[in-house]
């Protein structure tokens, strides 16, 4: 712990969202609430990281009450709760949304297509409300916020932050699989599967007790941690400069490469493996240790 004098060694916190900052319920505990109020009065930067869009982050900092930017989309956006302005994007082309679109359709699945829209604007794009039960749950749970567009193909936008699929696992691995094959010099793909994590449950029986998960796509190379580098950059600090704490595949490379990374204990395993120290889970105030352990 930094005694009350001396300045903080890190000079910014990044922080994963669900799974990590907020407990299983999806609610932001007290206690994680108050270290990280007492982090930013200390100076250091809280910086939230999140797969979530912007209008599903929001309401997270304003409970949390700290105005940072916060990198969305796995790494693909920043946005500044101050004015909604963009800061840093880095989108896929309408050329390589048109070649995922192709991918997707012929799995016999519906691409969605995430926007920097708000607040005009709708948040994604679909080409039908129709699909997988998760698919339907989920746009089912996001209405009024995207619009259909039929055939997708015909509207296209210049650029597109990221791109989702849900579906089942056993499709979605071969989708990656396909991407990887095909389209490896322009996007990344992520596996998510934590509960509460844009999952959503479905009441089908021929689906009782699975849970839904979504194959992220995003621009190669747009990742947490290089949104977090450009951020550090921004505000004078060096990447050794940096906590970072997660629990998921998209948290990897911030764990891997901050001055000090962390998984919670709720963490999959490769995270915990590419850490420096695990500390509680998110359900046990995991990140309030952090702060009270390295930078407070």
């Amino acid at each position: 712990m930094t005694s009350a004098g001396k300045k903080p060694r890190f000079k910014m916190l990044v922080v994963d969202v669900d799974g990590t900052l907020l407990d299983s319920r999806s609610h932001l505990p007290d206690k994680t609430k108050g270290a990280l109020e007492a982090c930013a009065r200390r100076g250091v930067k809280v910086i939230l990281a999140t797969g979530r869009r912007y209008r599903r982050a929001l309401p997270i900092l304003q409970e949390l009450g700290i105005y940072e930017p916060i990198i969305l989309h796995t790494g693909g956006l920043i946005k500044d709760p101050k004015d909604h302005r963009t800061i840093y994007k880095r989108p896929l082309s309408q050329e390589t949304v048109s070649k995922v679109v192709a991918l997707v359709k012929e799995g016999g699945l519906q691409p969605i297509i995430y926007l920097d829209n708000f607040p005009e604007g709708p948040d994604f794009l679909v080409e039908s409300a129709q699909g997988h039960p998760f698919f339907e749950a989920y746009v089912k749970k996001n209405e009024g916020f995207y619009v259909s567009l039929s055939p997708i193909e015909e509207h296209l936008p210049e650029e597109a932050v990221e791109m989702g699929v849900f579906g089942q696992e056993e499709k979605l691995t071969r989708l990656a699989s396909s991407m990887r094959e095909k389209l490896s010099q322009n996007v990344d793909t992520n596996l998510i599967e934590e509960l509460g994590y844009h999952l959503i449950e479905t009441p089908e029986s021929s689906l009782a007790g699975e849970v839904g998960k979504i194959l992220e796509i995003y621009r190669r190379g747009a990742t947490k941690w290089q949104a977090a580098k450009h951020l550090s950059a921004r505000f004078g600090f060096t990447p050794e400069q940096i906590v970072a704490v997660g629990d998921d595949v998209n948290d990897i490379e911030m764990i891997k490469r901050a001055g000090l990374g962390i998984a919670v204990a709720n963490a999959l395993p490769q995270a915990k493996k590419a850490a420096s120290f695990v500390v509680g889970s998110n359900d046990e105030d995991g990140v309030a240790e952090v702060v009270e352990k390295f930078i407070l």
